[in-house]
């Protein structure tokens, strides 16, 4: 009985080595030979494998199976590999990089624009702008980040730099030396050994911060688990006071500071005035017209969402804003946009999503969904008329049809990016 437990433990083993080494004994079809200059868009429909020293210039690379590419590989466009992508060191990539399955990067590799992929590894001496992983990231050590979400786990390996802005579904692991410059949103645990730095603006853990030796924390900060720190930490982090001290860690990750400012002001006219305000009622109709307008501005996950709805019931009660000749943004969802979108505008606005790029498309419809909102709080602030009441529900239309276009791409994952 022992003897056949092990074969099959032995039989587990040797499936799974397979599968791991399954990238570098990939049948490559296709070879460009070292030191060749490539120019203009390039497909291929097999599996490549590019030498040492090859540019492609002035123009895209799309390849339709796995590519595997070796040192000092320029190139000036951007790349989308539907398979798996493995590349060495010294490759530079002035586009963006799309994979569908998983990526491997060698040493000093520099992605200009935005990385997407399932699960990524990669190597020493990175400078990367955006980073959207659906899954796992591993980063080794002297890496330099812009922007990142990671829809799992993430490690990093030490010296590591977060010069922008990062959401983290999964846990975060961080070796020493780490730094923080600006905003990191975990939804689970965080590990930040020794001498790191959060000196930026936001700092979120859901789970458990556990830090050692020398942490350094200047930003707005907010653990809801258990906090371990090591000898010599010292935090000097002042939250905002107030309402918008609530609100704050339930925005979304990626908003710019300026933006954030915006909405403390906005938050803070509003206690103004329900303090004025003679009745309770009013109070509260004051208070639900600004979580209305609040709305777009916060996180999608389950956790922002629950809180800001209780915030909302805390101070609204069972006020409701008034009554306006237009739908409320929340009152159209995405497959009644028909009733307010005319059928030729319905058919541009898919001809031009259609033609968006596709690493980029997500983003670009959240923009749009952000400059929507912005112009419909205007245009309810105006006065009245039938002219004004048409602009809103034909904007609300497309808010809707822009909204269901991105909740059916991939899941929603790029809307967290781009800053």
């Amino acid at each position: 009985m022992k003897k056949r437990i092990f074969l099959a433990l032995c039989l587990v083993i040797v499936a799974a080595s397979l599968n791991v080494a399954k990238a570098e004994y990939t049948n490559y079809t296709k070879t460009i030979p070292s030191y060749a200059d490539l120019t203009g868009n390039k497909v291929y429909n097999e599996n490549v494998k590019i030498g040492e020293y090859v540019e492609f210039l002035n123009g895209n690379v799309k390849v339709n199976g796995d590519l595997y590419v070796a040192d000092n590989v320029d190139f000036s466009g951007d790349l989308e590999v539907t398979g798996n992508l493995i590349v060495a060191d010294y490759v530079d990539f002035d586009g963006n990089v799309t994979v569908g399955g998983n990526a491997t990067f060698g040493e000093y590799t520099e992605i200009k624009k935005t990385l997407s992929a399932k699960n990524v590894t990669i190597g020493d001496y990175a400078d990367i702008t955006t980073i959207n992983i659906t899954n796992f990231a591993d980063i080794k050590m002297y890496a330099d980040i812009q922007n990142m979400f990671v829809g799992g786990d993430l490690q990093v390996g030490e010296y590591f730099e977060l010069f922008g802005k990062a959401k983290v579904l999964g846990n975060v692991y961080m070796a020493d030396y780490a730094d923080i410059k600006d905003t990191l949103y975990a939804y689970k645990s965080v590990t930040l050994k020794d001498y790191p730095d959060v000196l930026g603006q936001k700092f979120k853990v859901l789970g458990n911060l556990i830090a050692g030796e020398y942490y350094e924390n200047s930003s707005r900060t907010y653990v809801y688990g258990g906090t371990t720190l090591g000898e010599y930490s010292d935090e000097k982090y002042s939250n905002f006071s107030g309402l918008f001290g609530k609100i704050d860690p339930l925005l979304k990750f990626n908003l710019t500071n300026t933006a954030i400012l915006q909405l403390k002001q906005k938050v803070d006219n509003a206690v103004y005035n329900a303090e004025r305000q003679t009745s309770q009622q009013k109070k509260k109709q004051v208070y639900a017209q600004l979580f209305d307008s609040l709305a777009p501005y916060i996180e999608t996950e389950s956790f922002d969402q629950t809180r800001f709805q209780a915030l909302k019931k805390m101070y609204t009660g069972n006020a409701t804003v008034s009554q306006t000749p237009y739908p409320t943004t929340s009152s159209v969802n995405n497959t009644q946009y028909k009733a307010y979108l005319p059928r030729s505008l319905e058919q541009k606005l898919a001809r031009i999503i259609s033609n968006l790029p596709s690493s980029q498309k997500n983003y670009i419809l959240e923009v749009v969904l952000q400059k929507i909102d912005e112009v419909t709080s205007r245009l309810k602030n105006q006065t009245q008329t039938q002219n004004t009441v048409q602009q809103i529900n034909i904007l609300l239309g497309i808010r809707a049809y822009v909204q269901k276009e991105l909740d059916s791409n991939s899941g929603g994952i790029l809307e967290q990016l781009g800053l």
